[in-house]
């Protein structure tokens, strides 16, 4: 679906059609998350078509299951105001995740192969990197507050 949503969108519904017929009746305590760090050609504005049907599908079975939404860009934090969740369906969860300094997160990441930071970076590098960090997360709790959306 990464690289060719429109393809692949009706596989990923099916798909989670069969995870709702698969999950129905068990606890409220399991919360689904529709699918991890779209990226690539599955951009936020593609994902905003294409996960509201997604939603629809599993709202048949479950109208007040907990579902996790994440935006594109490998569920970017930066990516946040570009989502848009259904005002009506207040059971949802925003994520998105946070790999800043990337020197520091994904150094010695083997799956980036010679790209890869190299290892020994040690954090913080100094109250620049620390701010921005601060920065980040206030804009996302700014998000969630504005939203009325937990993160």
């Amino acid at each position: 679906i990464h690289t060719d949503p429109l393809r692949y969108a009706a596989t990923l519904q099916n798909i989670w059609a069969c995870i709702s017929r698969e999950f129905f009746g068990y606890s409220r305590h399991l919360y689904f998350e529709l699918l991890n760090e779209p990226h690539a050609q599955l951009t936020t504005e593609r994902w905003n078509q294409i996960f509201p049907r997604i939603l629809r599908t599993i709202r048949k079975r479950h109208p007040k299951r907990c579902v996790i939404i994440g935006p594109g860009e490998w569920n970017s934090h930066r990516e946040l105001p570009a989502l848009r969740l259904p005002a009506n369906d207040r059971f949802l969860i925003a994520t998105c995740h946070y790999y800043e300094p990337f020197e520091f997160t994904h150094q010695g990441a083997e799956w980036l192969e010679q790209s890869a930071p190299p290892t020994g970076r040690r954090f913080p590098a100094n109250e620049l990197e620390v701010n921005s960090i601060a920065n980040d997360f206030q804009a996302i709790a700014r998000w969630s507050r504005e939203n009325r959306r937990p993160v």
